[in-house]
């Protein structure tokens, strides 16, 4: 990667901070030599997904021990800070505020499925000035990065403004686990394991608080009918 990739950003609900994330995290200190300091900023009121499973708090204590523990030992020459600008705000999350707030020129790590909707995003070009983009690309796509790129924002170069990161495919997702506690499936390759049971813990606890709803509400219009 010849980009200078630094300061980097990483935000997302992280609901929960899974292996998927540590991966993309790892497989770019080994590709990126010039960064050294990673901002990572906890999605407080998500605009294209329902709101987070797990309350704010409990999803920041999370962050700051796998920081502490795997991260500190995949990636020893990188210094994390935790912004929580997007948690402390009621409105809802969009990327360009929170640039705004950094005020900084940043590379802003995401996906691919979300960098093949960037166009969707508020006031993409506003991110563009302020941030290079930085894909981790995990599977074969039928959609051409450039093509994508020069249909929708012809004035700016994908080579100066886009870091294509390509890594291994891993199978893993925030909803993917909520989904297997909540079944009552084995987490235990799915989670780094300085948080694996917490994230037992508080998921099954709001997941045994949904299916009571669940019930409740059924009571109710059985009762009602």
């Amino acid at each position: 990667m010849k980009k200078r990739i630094n300061p980097l950003v990483f935000g997302g609900a992280f609901d929960p901070f899974h292996l998927g994330h540590l991966g993309m995290i790892g497989h770019l200190y080994q590709q990126e030599s010039s960064c050294r300091d990673v901002i990572m900023i906890p999605t407080g009121v998500p605009v294209h997904k329902e709101s987070p499973m797990l309350c704010q708090d409990h999803r920041l204590a999370m962050l700051h021990q796998v920081i502490a523990s795997e991260l500190a030992q995949l990636t020893p020459n990188w210094r994390y800070h935790v912004d929580c600008f997007e948690l402390d705000r009621l409105a809802p999350s969009f990327m360009v505020d929170t640039l705004k707030h950094l005020d900084q020129r940043v590379a802003l790590l995401i996906g691919a499925d979300q960098f093949f909707q960037f166009h969707r995003w508020k006031n993409p070009e506003d991110i563009l000035s302020r941030a290079t983009l930085v894909v981790a690309y995990r599977q074969p796509s039928s959609l051409s990065p450039k093509q994508y790129w020069e249909a929708h924002f012809p004035s700016w170069t994908f080579k100066k403004k886009v870091a294509w990161m390509e890594m291994p495919a891993i199978d893993i997702s925030s909803q993917g686990i909520r989904e297997k506690i909540m079944t009552g499936a084995s987490i235990d390759g799915d989670v780094a394991p300085s948080i694996l049971a917490d994230v037992k813990r508080y998921y099954l606890k709001e997941a045994l608080l949904f299916n009571k709803a669940k019930i409740d509400a059924t009571l109710v219009s059985c009762e009602t009918e």
